[in-house]
């Protein structure tokens, strides 16, 4: 990776994560008081919970497939004059048209349920109200892979951002104030979908005034003026199946749950695990943004650069994954206990932990995943996704049935699927990438730092019980793994850009020796 690609790939990624925490933190702002009894309580959450997870496949394709799709074909096509924006065009047609089957099918689906009167009714309210978001999404992905494309990651992060506060501010008000007038669950399950649609929305009204506002009407990528282009249409789709089915295996464990074990948990069970998975979830949404931010940047890299980019990118998703990972595992119950009271600590405690060693592999399958995308490996990365959907299935349907584990079995099953998953992603890029030199080693560093800070955890929480004490341990942790990161010397000064703003931080570095 050349000095500018390492610049736009530690940017593009940086502007990402940033966006990740805001968005994570609003997040949590919306489900944790949402998902509490003053509100949803577990049954309306469990509710809530089932219809946000059959509609992972439409968010998932719409807005991680479709843009790095979109994203690798203008980062190929950028050199030729117009290229980008020819696909652009074409890519936003596309999209459209097929947001607007993701909604008519989410309906129509929810319609024939109900007239049939097939499976819990009550689900269908919320589905109902959360399938306008499938066309939202799909139609501001074109969007958002056309300023990927170019490594312009803000437009994303902004979009983000703005979903996510329509989720908190609409989607919380909506549903507490329809508990509150009807005392219906499932009404409000749907008020709060109804939110999460505005706020999509809003998500969508911005991307597309900001790209009019800055191309405005007279220049070549103005849809007006690109003309259809049916091999660009096929070539697109071709590429975007494999990428989007592939981006799949960062959500496929909630869809997977939602459509196997739903109905023999019921709404209570699955929506205590739901809790875990949110809290779990953290890890993994790092992981993918890396996964996006890689894809142009390693395929920019030149043939003799490219083992570096691979490494930078493994190593960054292990530094960022690895503490996150063995924090869940370490303080599972404590953390669950930081937001919950009763079974939600009892049962999901247990369910986090187990998710905390899910996490170890996760984080860096999602990431291997984009970089053989990059590489024009997406048949392989999706065979490998494959694999690890099967077995997540199989076990699934299997260990919940055995009366000891039951809600138990769906996160050993997903412990296994990304297992499964983790070890061909690693074989595939060794074989290749014969000549990659320390990619276990890449891991090993950022694995002894993390299992250190959950040691650190460890010791702490010995102190007693608490919430102050929960706390304590976390920062005590968080301090831990940073000291060993510089003591260890885990990133060198190539990994840095420089820049004018990041000099003086590379001289710090150099004179304190903490870079090699």
């Amino acid at each position: 990776m050349s000095r500018k690609e390492q610049i736009g790939f530690h940017y593009g990624a940086g502007v990402l994560i940033v966006s990740a925490i805001l968005v994570k933190i609003i997040g949590a702002c919306f489900k944790i008081p949402i998902s509490s009894d003053m509100c949803l309580s577990d049954k309306g959450f469990g509710m809530f919970s089932f219809a946000y997870d059959l509609f992972t496949p439409f968010y998932t394709v719409a807005l991680s497939g479709f843009p790095v799709a979109l994203a690798k074909t203008i980062a190929d096509k950028n050199r030729e004059e117009g290229g980008g924006e020819r696909v652009f065009g074409t890519a936003h047609k596309l999209y459209t048209k097929i947001g607007i089957c993701f909604f008519i099918t989410v309906l129509l689906v929810c319609l024939l349920l109900r007239f049939f009167k097939i499976g819990n009714q009550d689900l269908l309210l919320p589905v109902a109200a959360i399938a306008p978001t499938a066309f939202f999404c799909s139609a501001m992905s074109s969007y958002r892979g056309y300023y990927e494309g170019y490594g312009d990651m803000l437009p994303t992060a902004v979009s983000e951002l703005i979903e996510a506060s329509g989720k908190l501010i609409l989607g919380f008000s909506f549903a507490f104030v329809t508990v509150r007038v009807t005392g219906n669950l499932a009404y409000g399950a749907a008020a709060a979908m109804l939110g999460i649609s505005a706020g999509t929305c809003f998500s969508y009204l911005y991307l597309k005034i900001r790209f009019h506002q800055k191309h405005g009407d007279g220049v070549p990528i103005h849809l007006s003026n690109v003309e259809n282009d049916t091999s660009a249409t096929k070539s697109l789709l071709v590429l975007a199946f494999p990428i989007t089915l592939a981006a799949l295996s960062v959500n496929m464990i909630p869809l997977i749950d939602a459509l196997v074990s739903q109905g023999r948990l019921g709404v209570v069970l699955y929506g205590i695990r739901a809790k875990a998975y949110t809290l779990y979830n953290l890890a993994p949404t790092f992981a993918v943004l890396l996964s996006v931010s890689a894809v142009p940047a390693v395929a920019h890299a030149a043939e003799n650069d490219r083992e570096r980019s691979i490494l930078s990118v493994l190593k960054l998703a292990a530094v960022l994954g690895f503490p996150m990972a063995a924090g869940f595992v370490t303080a599972a119950y404590r953390v669950m206990d930081l937001f919950y009271s009763g079974d939600s600590v009892l049962i999901g405690g247990m369910m986090l932990r187990l998710y905390g060693f899910t996490a170890f592999f996760s984080v860096l399958a999602i990431p291997m995943t984009g970089i053989l995308q990059a590489v024009g490996k997406q048949g392989v990365a999706l065979r490998n996704i494959a694999c690890g959907a099967v077995c997540k299935i199989v076990f699934t349907a299997l260990l919940i049935r055995i009366p000891s584990l039951n809600v138990y079995g769906t996160a050993y099953a997903s412990l296994l699927c990304y297992a499964v998953i983790f070890v061909l992603h690693f074989l595939s890029i060794k074989r290749f990438f014969v000549n990659l030199p320390g990619l276990a080693a890449a891991f090993l560093k950022p694995l002894f730092s993390a299992l250190a800070c959950g040691a650190a955890a460890f010791v702490c929480f010995q102190i007693g019980a608490g919430k102050l004490v929960t706390l304590l341990g976390i920062l005590s942790a968080v301090l831990v793994y940073f000291f060993l990161l510089i003591l260890l010397k885990c990133f060198t000064i190539t990994e840095i850009p420089d820049t004018a703003r990041e000099k003086s931080l590379i001289k710090f570095c150099m004179k304190y020796r903490i870079f090699r």
